[in-house]
């Protein structure tokens, strides 16, 4: 008996396929439209959800800009002959 993994492709004994194993026949198009609605509804999400982050980043920037600029006046207003 030739084990399938070693024995050359020639000679492999052809395994039937499962039913699980093939997709097609397993999904109507009915579950092939849900998931890919649910796919695009995780994209969406996703993006949203980056787009969320980079505007939260770009505030917390703009605010630490703002907080930095403002210290400086201070400090400038404090100690006029710093500039030199």
């Amino acid at each position: 008996m030739l084990h399938s993994h070693l024995a050359p492709r020639h000679q492999r004994a052809e395994e039937p396929q499962k039913p699980s194993e093939n997709p097609e026949s397993d999904f109507s198009e009915e579950e092939e439209e849900e998931e890919e609605e649910e796919k695009k509804k995780k994209k969406k999400k996703k993006k949203k959800q980056k787009k969320k982050r980079k505007k939260k980043k770009k505030k917390k920037k703009k605010k630490k800009r703002k907080k930095k600029k403002k210290k400086k006046k201070k400090n400038m207003a404090l100690f006029p002959l710093s500039r030199r």
